[in-house]
């Protein structure tokens, strides 16, 4: 059996063997979480892991879509993890709100308009 190595990932993330995937995300989860936390920081810690979340399964159905060479598979990844981080900071408050604040937020008086009657 191939093991998925630096030299090879980028053909097996290609051939959807799921060893790359794991490969990739063992070797590059720092990273994508860095670029999240630094643009979704002022959100909240759910944005961040749904950002690094959609990136990596961004990068497993678009493997085949990358072109480049294993250096430039990291600047790949870097700018798939901007723009979907970009991408959920315009989200509307309501899609970026956790289930439960919504609801305490359709209970409020101020949601219900009766605080300034």
């Amino acid at each position: 059996m191939m093991r998925c190595s630096a030299k090879n990932f980028i053909s097996r993330l290609q051939n959807q063997k799921e060893d790359a995937l794991e490969y990739v995300i063992e070797q590059y989860s720092g990273f994508v979480n860095a670029i999240a936390y630094k643009i979704l920081s002022g959100i909240n810690k759910d944005s961040i892991d749904d950002c690094v979340n959609d990136v990596f399964l961004a990068i497993w159905q678009n493997a085949k879509q990358f072109k480049g060479e294993p250096e430039d598979f990291k600047k790949w990844i870097g700018m798939l993890t901007k723009y979907k981080a970009i991408a959920l900071l315009y989200r509307p408050l309501n899609q970026r709100l956790h289930p439960l604040h919504l609801f305490l937020l359709s209970i409020s008086p101020w949601a219900q308009g009766k605080v300034w009657k």
